[in-house]
């Protein structure tokens, strides 16, 4: 499977996938997989995944910043 067919597949993997590098303007969050990579090295800004216990949500900082703080 190439990172095309992987971006594309809507199926089942078994476990949720979290996964970089492949850039997106904002974290990518699927039924399958979420993508954390927003491309640091370009923009600046550097996105993460927390978890704790069911919840989820993501932090994006810029520079010494936190942008944003969401659920997920």
């Amino acid at each position: 499977m190439d990172r095309e067919d992987f971006l594309d597949h809507l199926g089942d993997y078994g476990k949720m996938v979290v996964h970089g590098h492949s850039i997106s303007a904002r974290p990518d969050e699927q039924l399958n997989r979420i993508g954390v990579d927003i491309g640091a090295f370009r923009t600046g800004a550097l996105a993460c995944l927390a978890l704790e216990g069911g919840q989820r949500w993501f932090i994006v900082a810029e520079v010494d910043t936190v942008v944003e703080a969401v659920a997920a």
